[in-house]
């Protein structure tokens, strides 16, 4: 699907292009399949920045993931590319954004146990 879109950004077809999208998505949806990071490094490679085509694989990435991805992606960067790797990030702050309180201000790590970053006396 991923040499499919790019394809089509190639012939300038935007029918087409949106096909494989809705695909892209219903794959997501029904098969809970998320673009693999070869396929995002082919949909990166193939296209240029700020196509929806690549939002929509940082949206999938980041609201999908869950902590069973750690292992796997571990190396986003070398796996799936630099420019996806900064997108996804951007994309995680965005989502894990939380407006600042006092309540939140006490669950911070740093501030509930601040000992756990001390170097230790060897």
């Amino acid at each position: 699907m991923a040499r499919s879109f790019v394809l089509g950004a190639k012939l300038l077809d935007c029918v087409f292009q949106n096909v494989v999208l809705k695909a892209l998505i219903d794959s997501v949806e029904c098969y809970n399949y998320v673009p693999s990071n070869a396929a995002v490094r082919i949909i990166y490679k193939g296209t240029s920045s700020g196509l929806p085509a690549r939002k929509l694989l940082v949206d999938f990435w980041a609201v999908e993931s869950d902590i069973t991805w750690k292992d796997d992606c571990a190396d986003v960067v070398n796996m799936a590319g630099a420019e996806f790797a900064n997108d996804l990030i951007c994309a995680l702050f965005t989502l894990w954004a939380k407006p600042y309180t006092e309540a939140t201000q006490k669950h911070k790590p740093w501030m509930k146990e601040p000992e756990q970053y001390q170097i230790k006396d060897i």
